[in-house]
Order: C-alpha cells, then structure tokens, then sequence
C-alpha cells in the first residue's frame, strides 16, 4: 500500500492558508494550545523552514504575515523559535552558535514589551524575516551554509538586545546650558554586539565566528551601517565592518539581516506596516498618525532605500515595498487621505496624476 503524505500540522496549515493574514480568534486560540501542548521547538519548526517550498513566491509575504500574527497571538516565546531556527539552519545541540542563539533567545524574551516597538515581539519577527529572506536568497545567489545560517540567526537574535527606545541620537548639556543632540554611531548596535559577543564567548564559539556576528549586528545603524552596505565611498568603515569591503559573503549576510530588520514595516503587508508604525509612535512619544506620509516617506524612501539590498528581499518582498511607496504617494498627493494608513489609502481612489507626480519625487 502506497504510503500517505503527512497531513500538515497547524503550523503549516496557517502557513498555506489562502485566507486573510488575519488568523480568526478560534485560530489563535488552536494555535497557542498547539504551541503549549507540544514540545517548543517541534511545533514551530515546520513554520521555520522555508515557505517557498511550498508556495509561489508571491504567497510567501502573506504566509509570514500569517505567522507572524498567529505567534504574536500565542506570545510564543522567542527561545522557542530559535530551537526552531537552529533546527531549520542544520546547527546540533553541541554547536556553539545553536547554545549561543539560546541563551540570546532567552534573553529576548526577557526584554518583555517594555517598549512597544523594540521589544522581544521584533526579535522574533526579525528572526522569521531573515528566515524567509535567506531561504529565497538562495535560491537566487546561491546556497548558504549551516554557519552561515547560524550567523544570522544569532545576529537577529541579538541585534537590538538593551534596545532603550532612544535611538542613536543622544541629549546633552552644551556648555551654555541649552540641551543639544547629538549622533552616537553604532550606540545601540555596539551594546547589542557586546551581548552577542558575551553568548559567543561563554559558548565556545570561534573568534571568527564572534567578530563576523559583530559584524552584522553592527551594520544594522541604518545612518552609519547602511552607507557601508550601499558601498559608498565615502562611507566610514571601522574594524568591526572591514569584511564588508573584502567578503562577499559577509556582505551578503549583512543585506539578509538589514532587511529583515525593515522588513515587517515596509515588506510583509501594507496593513502590517501600518502597526509597525503604531508601535513605532507610541515609542517615540508621538499621537496616533504622528509620524504621517512625510515620516513614512522618509522610512521607505531613505532608511529602506527605496528598494531591499538582497536579492531574495527584492524578489519575494519587493513587490510590498513598491505597493507601500505607491500607496503613500497617494496620501502625499491627496489631504483627504493624509490620515488614514497604507492598507486604506492603497483601496481608496484618489487622484492618479498627483500620486504619479509624488512618487516620482
């Protein structure tokens, strides 16, 4: 008798589901009884491994809008997901990056939801993305190693570990008095290096494999790393970041974390990014719509580039991006739609000259 496929379990059933990307409460509720009643990381694995396997690619921002809304729903703990991770990336129990991306998955999960945006939901989410993101890289520039993987799951894992909210911009006292502000390069970047380095070391982790997890982390200050990515000329290169001018391979595993880390505020889902965006102005201090069309400009526009550096980002998640910079240019070009979101601008009708117009610029 011919044997049976396995019926796929919950996990793979939310990732090939067809329906909206927001699962039903009777499904987040099955969901997170799935994720206590099985073993941590067995339950999640199979939404690790590569949804392109399964699916076109044009489905996969949607399945990991999917699954990114079912584990927020289960508040799976993001240790969980790095069991899975390292699972996904071919690392065993003895390996040093596999103990190290545990310990810092703890450690995320200990970062809690004190700030609304980085906090220990963003690890996880940046986790997923680089998931996603590395599995159709290679399918575009070739295969990735398990240390390769290993890298970047432990970068992601650590790459905004002591996040204060703050940003890299600093308030001082001049000496008149006045309070000024200030550029600190690598700030946040360096304390989150400082605690990947710390997992590393107490894992047994080669000084190689510790300097190139350093290395990503600290390419992801969008004004200070980003440049380097980009290959400006003029862009300032510390020691930290000089394998990016002579690896390819460190190069191409800095794009794959850049744009996971940007990637559910500008490459999931129009609607994604418009909560990304709440979360982002309740940490900065700012109203409901306080960043705007001209703040989202600026993110998608600038600090995103206008396009993903990786080419698995810009094959499966570009056409997001482009929809998300269409949309916003309608806002720009329309008052009567410089309040609402992305995901409600992209279905409204508006004025296709003046969008055409404010896209352009």
């Amino acid at each position: 008798m011919m044997e049976q496929p396995a019926r796929p379990n919950l996990v793979e059933q939310a990732l090939l589901a067809q329906g909206p990307e927001e699962p039903s409460p009777m499904e987040s509720a099955r969901f997170k009884t799935l994720i206590e009643r099985m073993p941590k990381s067995g339950a999640i694995t199979a939404a690790c491994l590569s949804p392109g396997d399964r699916m076109p690619a044009s489905e996969v921002p949607g399945a990991l809008a999917r699954l990114t809304r079912l584990l927020r729903a289960s508040d799976a703990p993001v240790v969980a997901v790095a069991a899975a991770a390292c699972d996904a990336a071919g690392l065993q129990d003895s390996d040093p990056l596999r103990k190290a991306a545990l310990d810092l998955g703890g450690r995320a999960d200990a970062m809690g939801k004190a700030n609304p945006y980085h906090n220990a939901d963003h690890m996880r989410d940046v986790l997923l993305g680089s998931l996603a993101i590395s599995a159709a890289d290679e399918k575009r520039a070739g295969p990735l190693s398990s240390r390769d993987k290993g890298l970047l799951v432990v970068a992601a894992l650590a790459h905004d570990l002591d996040h204060d909210g703050i940003g890299n911009t600093v308030s001082e006292a001049a000496p008149d008095g006045t309070i000024v502000k200030r550029a600190v390069p690598f700030r946040l970047e360096t304390l989150a290096a400082g605690r990947a380095s710390e997992a590393l070391e107490a894992a047994g982790a080669s000084k190689a494999d510790t300097a190139a997890a350093r290395g990503l982390i600290l390419a992801t200050d969008p004004f200070a790393g980003y440049p380097i990515l980009r290959g400006d000329a003029d862009a300032a290169v510390p020691q930290d970041l000089a394998a990016l001018r002579t690896d390819p391979k460190s190069m191409r595993l800095a794009k794959i974390l850049r744009d996971a880390d940007l990637l559910g505020s500008s490459g999931v889902s129009l609607s994604m990014g418009d909560e990304q965006s709440a979360r982002l102005e309740a940490e900065l201090g700012l109203p409901p719509g306080g960043l705007g069309p001209k703040g989202t400009e600026f993110f998608l526009r600038q600090m995103v580039g206008g396009a993903f550096m990786s080419e698995g980002a810009k094959a499966v998640f570009g056409p997001v991006l482009d929809r998300s910079m269409e949309a916003n240019a309608k806002r720009l070009a329309d008052p009567a739609l410089a309040g609402v979101g992305l995901a409600q601008a992209a279905e409204a009708k508006s004025d296709a000259k003046a969008s055409k117009e404010a896209l352009s610029r």
